[in-house]
């Protein structure tokens, strides 16, 4: 028995293409379509970002957001790239990016210099990344506005390269120093969290954070890929480690002068690793590794680890709870939003 399929009605569009020009109504441009675009400025620099992760930024639902993010697309002032299906999860979600109507709105209002971007076709590993990343930052700067707390300063990964280094000396049999071991600090996000500030404009309980993301496509079955992969978590670790210890805040001062001269010396900094796609089984060994590099074998509170997965449908409330791991064995998960 031949299936013969039916074509594709002639006045339906596809979801992957823009209606023609003579087909567009015209579009009323808003405020809130101002607030849309401005997350992909100079001023947030989100650059790629989710439906999803454009409602928890604005604190908006996603159904009222769909609308005018389909306009914006049609109009020209938003591009869209559309992730290949995965065979267990389906279709993703489609992920936005400045286009050039839009950058020519930005450069109107806020009278800066705007670039739209530009995303060949095809598959972009990395790509997917920087959406998640930027989610992250999305859901904790919200949760931060709704806990009353303020976001002074932030870092992406391209603004410090190399500005952060730990070292770590090696004891030959001897007792002699051996060669050192030098570190590169790049984490994906730095961010800090304050309460305020007093009335001479000085920030109030500063705590300061290096955010890490560790995405993983599944089980690894591979001894030898399995071995690399966890001797690349373990190096790391042991850079946040060593920084800490030695207590190297004189890289500080470069970004102070360079950028934001709010910044304070992070005594209480905490690293963040968000992991994704991990099973528990292999989160549990990544936290076992953090205690593991601790010279005394117990752990160090400096590192707080997360699944991606258990944020679930309301990421934005659910981070603002207890739900973040310690190395140290018996301790309670912590959060992040109180000192």
């Amino acid at each position: 028995m031949t299936k013969t399929v039916k074509p594709m009605p002639a006045n339906k569009q596809s979801r992957y293409k823009k209606p023609p020009a003579d087909e567009l109504t015209p579009i009323r441009f808003e405020k809130r379509d101002l607030a849309i675009l401005e997350l992909f400025g100079r001023e947030h620099w989100f650059e790629y970002l989710t439906a999803r992760g454009i409602s928890w930024q604005l604190g908006r639902s996603l159904n009222s957001l769909q609308h005018r993010l389909q306009k914006l697309y049609h109009h020209g002032y938003l591009a869209r790239w559309h992730p290949p299906h995965t065979y267990t999860g389906g279709s993703q979600p489609c992920v936005y990016y400045l286009d050039e109507l839009g950058a020519a709105e930005l450069r109107k209002y806020t009278k800066k210099r705007v670039k739209a971007k530009r995303l060949a076709a095809g598959y972009h590993p990395f790509l997917m990344h920087t959406v998640l990343l930027n989610e992250i930052r999305a859901i904790i700067k919200r949760a931060a506005t709704e806990q009353g707390l303020i976001v002074p300063y932030e870092f992406q990964d391209r603004e410090f390269v190399d500005r952060f280094r730990a070292q770590r000396q090696v004891s030959t049999d001897r007792g002699q120093v051996g060669r050192d071991t030098m570190y590169h600090l790049v984490p994906d996000w730095m961010f800090a969290l304050a309460n305020g500030k007093d009335e001479q404009g000085n920030l109030l309980q500063v705590r300061n954070f290096f955010l890490e993301l560790q995405r993983s496509k599944g089980a690894v079955k591979s001894p030898k890929r399995l071995r690399s992969r966890y001797k690349s978590l373990r190096h790391r670790l042991e850079a946040y480690y060593y920084f800490y210890k030695q207590q190297r805040w004189t890289a500080w001062a470069e970004v102070k002068k360079r950028k934001y001269a709010a910044i304070k010396e992070p005594q209480n900094l905490r690293v963040l690793f968000v992991t994704e796609g991990m099973s528990q089984e292999e989160h549990t060994n990544l936290i076992a590794l953090a205690r593991d590099i601790d010279e005394k074998k117990i752990g160090l509170r400096l590192f707080l680890f997360l699944r991606y997965e258990e944020l679930g449908q309301n990421p934005v409330q659910k981070i603002t709870e207890s739900i973040w791991q310690t190395p140290v064995a018996g301790d309670s998960p912590v959060d992040i939003f109180r000192p």
